[in-house]
């Protein structure tokens, strides 16, 4: 096994920013990368800086501070992100994390995992493993149950394929609340109708 780089190894090879407090999570992204992409100070650096602009910009808080490129994902090891509506939906939801939520390779590649099959679901595609209402929570998303979940990616694959339509939270928000809406009244009336069978037919 190869030795766990220290925060020695970083200074020795000339990377800056590592310390401390993001050894651990900088490294479980190289645990991830590639050789090929980690061979050389300017892949490194490059890696470190993207890793820590998402530690930085956790804050749970919706304030636009974060603009990885689907490039930059696609170098720390998180190939799913590989368009620009990914990109820039994955950047919402890690700034409205914590940093708790982001603090390692695996949590991004969850976090990545949901925000790629979402997008998929918009192109028209049916993501495997399918989404589940878990996978909308998980990302920071409301109103989402097991009950509406097909009428909220009904709603997800009418908009935009290009992901235009849903690269924010709060645009995906939105559209759940519509889903649900219509869900909700359609429920109503067929509920009416089926106690009465006098009303007209749905």
């Amino acid at each position: 096994d190869s030795a766990i780089p220290s925060l020695q190894s970083y200074s020795d090879a000339g990377v800056t920013g590592v310390n401390g407090g993001n050894l651990t999570s900088v490294n479980s992204a190289f645990a991830a990368i590639a050789a090929a992409d980690s061979n050389s100070l300017a892949e490194v650096q490059s890696a470190v800086d993207s890793y820590l602009a998402i530690l930085a910009a956790a804050d749970n808080v919706n304030d636009g501070d974060l603009n990885l490129s689907a490039a930059q994902y696609q170098a720390m090891a998180l190939p799913a992100i590989n368009t620009a509506a990914k990109a820039t939906l994955m950047n919402d939801v890690l700034e409205q994390a914590t940093t708790a939520e982001v603090d390692t390779h695996t949590k991004l590649a969850a976090l990545a995992r949901v925000v790629n099959a979402i997008q998929f679901t918009v192109a028209g595609g049916t993501a495997n493993p399918a989404l589940t209402a878990g996978d909308f929570a998980h990302i920071g998303l409301t109103g989402v149950t097991a009950d509406n979940l097909n009428a909220v990616l009904a709603n997800l694959a009418s908009q935009a394929n290009n992901g235009s339509d849903t690269d924010s939270l709060d645009k995906l928000q939105a559209l759940i609340t519509i889903a649900n809406t219509a869900h909700l009244a359609a429920l109503g009336t067929l509920s009416t109708y089926a106690d009465s069978n006098t009303g007209n037919a749905p």
